[in-house]
């Protein structure tokens, strides 16, 4: 993938977060010579987890959104993102819990979801019908 070789160049980056570890991958694979500072105990940024009482927790992204990305990097370096985590559908996507106690889970299929808010809101299905139309016109126009 190298374009272009960065020969003795030393670099910092601040910040072990996607960003950071991807501008490292890319200046290394160049040929500088990298050092990551990250105040963390852990690399990842919000991609990363806690874990507390037996339990553990995602600290970040809970939505795998636009996998092409991950795919076009892994793949800059030889690989493939399923070497190095394994990914999982989920359904229900997430559980939203309410101050009186009520609760929801909100399904997978799109339009078991708008039914859900639906159940909710009148007019909140064909809002969250209309917010996925316009959110896939805008990733086809990239």
């Amino acid at each position: 993938m190298t374009e272009r070789s960065l020969g003795d160049t030393s670099v910092g980056i601040v910040g072990g977060g996607v960003g950071g570890l991807a501008a490292a991958a890319y200046l290394a694979d160049a040929g500088a010579s990298v050092t990551l500072y990250e105040r963390e105990s852990q690399v990842g940024g919000v991609a990363g987890r806690i874990e507390r009482e037996g339990f553990r927790f995602d600290t970040g992204p809970s939505w795998y959104l636009l996998p092409e990305v991950f795919e076009r990097f892994f793949g800059e370096f030889g690989h493939e993102p399923e070497e190095f985590y394994d990914l999982e559908r989920l359904d229900p996507h997430y559980r939203v819990f309410w101050d009186d106690g009520d609760r929801a889970d909100v399904p997978a299929n799109p339009e078991a979801a708008a039914r859900l808010f639906e159940s909710y809101e009148d007019g909140a299905g064909a809002a969250f019908r209309d917010y996925l139309a316009d959110a896939a016109e805008a990733y086809e126009l990239g």
